[in-house]
């Protein structure tokens, strides 16, 4: 699910409210600048050669979500961080 539920302008940036759920089953509110996704309706027009329309601009706020989504779900792998401890990393 995801729901806009409020847009708001404060010191001329736009700011969508949006409610979605994620993969723990909570419900959050994500607030997302609307210049995010026109910049992403601005690379629709070069890439496809046409002016964005709806359906464009409701992908581009579920792409949105989509990556905050991936962005809150945590690393499965573990990595043994006291074994770098003083250690080159660009050594080869």
């Amino acid at each position: 699910m995801i729901k806009i539920t409020q847009v708001t302008q404060k010191m001329g940036e736009t700011i969508l409210r949006i409610q979605a759920d994620f993969p723990d089953g909570s419900i959050k509110t994500v607030e997302v600048d609307y210049s995010e996704v026109e910049e992403r309706l601005k690379h629709i027009r070069e890439l496809l050669g046409r002016e964005p329309n709806e359906q464009d601009f409701k992908d581009a706020i579920k792409a949105i979500v989509n990556e905050t989504r991936a962005a809150k779900r945590p690393l499965e792998k573990k990595f043994p961080f006291e074994e770098y401890i003083n250690v080159d990393l660009e050594a080869k």
